[in-house]
């Protein structure tokens, strides 16, 4: 191949190549608007399921079941109108699996970012949407150990909350915890 077939060549690969990254960065544009409305589709679901819990535990402490009280109304107005009520009678409260307790606390730490989260919160709030309980120091043990990771951590502890740390904090929060024990 002679220097000039070479530069040719090259060019075409040049040519390519920034075609390939060009679709590359706007599809990871269209990747990350998407996975943004993926994810305020899901914290809506996650406040109306929250919503349909409190409605639920209320309608309880009255002394009636929500979801036997809907499917008797439907049933009741089957005749009448044929297509079912709003709230269907098969709706059920988990229709998502529940995280992990790690993966809930470092969604809703990237929630409340740049402010803190605290364990019992996160207990209840778990709990709230989903339905699990856990032991009382899970959440406390494990806001620790994401505390403690190396590379990279992850949360920072205030006195009783808890700090999401960006990757670029990460790096200044462990040079500043360093420098802190010379001080």
């Amino acid at each position: 191949m002679t220097a000039s077939d070479l530069d040719a060549t090259k060019r075409i690969f040049l040519g390519k190549f920034a075609e390939l990254v060009r679709e590359f960065s706007e599809n990871e544009q269209e990747v990350m608007d998407a996975q943004k409305f993926i994810d305020i589709k899901l914290e809506r679901q996650d406040e109306l399921r929250a919503a349909v819990a409190q409605l639920k535990a209320a309608a309880d402490q009255l002394g009636f079941d929500l979801f036997e009280e809907n499917t008797r109304a439907w049933a009741a107005s089957q005749a009448a109108h044929p297509e079912p009520p709003v709230a269907a009678p098969a709706m059920t409260l988990t229709t998502r699996a529940a995280p992990t307790v790690r993966e809930f606390i470092l969604h809703e730490a990237e929630k409340a970012y740049p402010g803190p989260v605290l364990a019992a919160d996160l207990r209840r709030r778990m709990a709230d949407l989903y339905g699990v309980q856990v032991h009382e120091k899970t959440f406390g043990m494990t806001l620790y150990r994401l505390s403690k990771e190396d590379p990279p951590r992850m949360l920072r502890k205030g006195r009783q909350e808890w700090f999401l740390i960006q990757p670029n904090e990460s790096e200044a929060a462990e040079k500043t915890a360093a420098s802190d024990l010379f001080t």
